[in-house]
């Protein structure tokens, strides 16, 4: 051992080039290899450390490296773990009340049993880009203002203030900066839209195919309201051009066919787009034009104001006349008017029958009933009336044959005292007196006393009955 060792000291080959000797030999030659890879500057020409002292220096070093190489690869461990961990919790996500999600996977749409589109809740799961990627689409109305497209130019210090109060300015529309419809009968006319739109869910893989996801949610709410608006506005040209200036400006178009045709342009478009409503609002002639205008409305609102009160007149006065069925008594009077010009008998006579029951039964009241119950008494006092003088004259007759003086005498009896009985004064002329003048007042007395005794009957029948 001692030889070997004096060998190896000397020469480093030598000690591989011999049998004897093997095992110490290689394992010292494996420390100071292993020395040499650790970073220790030694060089094999170089004399190891002999003795015990040599283990005891390099077993420390290589227990702390050992030590911190495992102390490394846990927490490298647990890092990549945390980093695993975070990948796939990134993936889940949720949709807001308004919203739907739609999800790609390579940059194609991952289907579920309830459709393409995820609805509001959750939670959902998505691989983190670039191998999924989720666009929310909204799906709340939005509404697209039209106010300067057909609308003249402003003054800053001017907005706000009502039509009445601006300016007419000198000089007309500037063609670029007023806008502006022109109607079907050539007039020029300045109006404020609105479309309200919203995208349906089952539309939603569409609109954001059409629009683009480029800007987020914003973005695609700000590229989808200018084709909207691009839309609406060649819409509107349109039908104000189908539309007259009078209707244009008590706003009564066709509200549905500009939406219509709004809705056909954005399908043709493909994008996945609904229109909910149009609106239009403050439709107005030129500010030069518009006090001609007023006029115009000032006189058709008076009109309007004397057909409503003719109307209302005229529906009370037939309901006072006939009641509230006068329009079938007025239907019967037009047949029998009818039938009379035509001068048909039957049609005359069955038109007469309506009517005589029309007027006779309850249905018909108010005066026309008043009259025709007054004409129904006076006929029947008439008949009464006459039946009784025709008994009278019955009766009379052959005692008037018989004694005509007498008859006549008890007659003029009678007259005389139904004429003296009741408010007359009598004034007795001499007999003989061919010419006599006479100017008198009424007695004054006569008249007080009969005064008196009207008022003591108007009394006595206000008086209450006496109590039994």
């Amino acid at each position: 051992m001692a030889g070997h060792e004096h060998d190896h000291d000397h020469d480093h080959d030598h000690a591989h080039g011999h049998d004897h000797g093997h095992a110490h030999d290689h394992g010292h030659a494996h420390e100071s290899q292993k020395f040499s890879i650790f970073g220790h500057d030694h060089h094999h020409d170089h004399a190891e450390p002999e003795g015990p002292d040599a283990d005891k220096d390099l077993d420390p070093a290589n227990r702390s490296l050992s030590d911190a190489l495992k102390v490394s690869f846990g927490l490298l461990k647990w890092v990549m773990a945390l980093l695993v961990v975070a990948f796939f919790g990134s993936g889940w996500f949720y949709v807001q009340e308004g919203e739907v999600a739609v999800l790609l996977r390579l940059g194609r749409v991952v289907a579920t049993e309830s459709g393409t589109v995820r609805e509001a809740g959750g939670p959902y799961f998505a691989f983190p880009q670039p191998i999924d990627e989720v666009i929310t689409v909204p799906t709340t109305q939005q509404v697209v203002n039209l106010d300067r497209a057909f609308w003249f130019e402003v003054k800053p210090e001017d907005r706000g203030k009502k039509l009445e109060e601006l300016k007419v300015p000198t000089g007309g529309l500037v063609p670029g900066q007023d806008g502006s419809l022109l109607t079907g009968d050539r007039n020029i006319f300045h109006a404020h839209w609105s479309v309200t739109w919203a995208v349906p869910r089952e539309e939603a893989v569409r609109f954001a195919s059409a629009i683009g996801t480029a800007g987020g949610r914003p973005g695609m709410l700000q590229r989808a309201e200018e084709l909207v608006r691009t839309a609406s506005e060649q819409a509107a040209v349109h039908l104000a051009a189908r539309t007259s200036a009078d209707a244009f400006r008590a706003g009564q178009i066709a509200k549905e066919e500009l939406r219509a045709v709004v809705q056909e342009a954005l399908d043709r478009m493909g994008a996945g787009i609904r229109v909910v409503n149009v609106a239009l609002a403050d439709p107005t002639p030129p500010l030069a034009l518009r006090q001609d205008f007023q006029a115009v409305i000032a006189s058709e609102s008076e009109k309007a104001n004397k057909l409503e009160a003719a109307a209302k007149f005229r529906s009370q006065t037939l309901t006072d006349m006939a009641g509230d069925r006068y329009l079938k008594l007025l239907d019967a009077i037009a047949l029998y008017e009818t039938a009379r010009r035509a001068k048909n008998a039957t049609q005359v006579r069955e038109a007469e029958a309506a009517l005589d029951e029309l007027l006779l039964g309850a249905e018909v009241y108010g005066t026309v009933a008043r009259l025709m119950e007054e004409a129904r008494t006076y006929r029947r006092n008439e008949v009464q009336e006459v039946r009784a003088e025709a008994e009278t004259f019955q009766a009379l007759a052959p005692q008037y044959l018989q004694n005509p003086r007498i008859v006549r005498s008890r007659h003029l009896q009678d007259a005389l005292e139904e004429i003296l009985a009741g408010d007359v004064e009598t004034f007795y002329l001499p007999s003989g007196t061919k010419e006599l003048y006479l100017e008198v007042n009424r007695d004054p007395r006569i008249r007080a006393e009969r005064e008196r005794r009207r008022y003591l009957e108007q009394q006595q029948e206000a008086a209450p009955p006496p109590k039994r």
